[in-house]
């Protein structure tokens, strides 16, 4: 796992994700897409699966409820060039209208954070910092479920 932080924009495959959505014609679609593989995948998730279906919940997030940087990632360690297209990203998912898509986030984040995730499986082997990434999850689906 390419991971440096807890944070959902801290991973190599996040960040692709972000890329993705940002670069998308049609980003609406990609994040009903990504969230829908969450949801709708039969048995253990995949960890790129999970990972897409975790931004693009948070891509729903900021879109309803704004920017929370402690959620997505502490930036202020990367390089300026990375730190621009962290603001593009959520500069354009404020501006999307997911509001329609608040409760197949919180499905998918349910169904990430569950005993079929082997992205909860790989972070629950770190003892430290597992609470902090669920924690994460669980405040992203409590500011949804408002």
């Amino acid at each position: 796992m390419g991971t440096w932080n807890y944070r959902i924009l801290c991973d190599d495959t996040a960040l692709d994700a972000m890329c993705e959505l940002s670069e998308s014609r049609n980003a609406v679609k990609d994040i009903k897409r990504f969230l829908d593989q969450v949801i709708e995948e039969d048995g253990y998730l995949d960890v790129t699966v999970c990972q897409y279906g975790l931004v693009a919940a948070a891509a729903v997030d900021i879109s309803v409820n704004g920017v929370d940087w402690q959620i997505l990632s502490d930036c202020r360690h990367d390089p300026q060039d990375e730190e621009d297209s962290y603001i593009r990203f959520t500069d354009d998912m404020r501006k999307r209208r997911l509001k329609k898509f608040r409760a197949k986030a919180i499905k998918a984040l349910q169904r990430i954070k569950g005993d079929d995730s082997e992205l909860r499986d790989l972070w629950e082997e770190n003892e430290e910092l597992y609470p902090k990434w669920i924690g994460n999850i669980d405040r992203i689906m409590k500011r949804l479920g408002k």
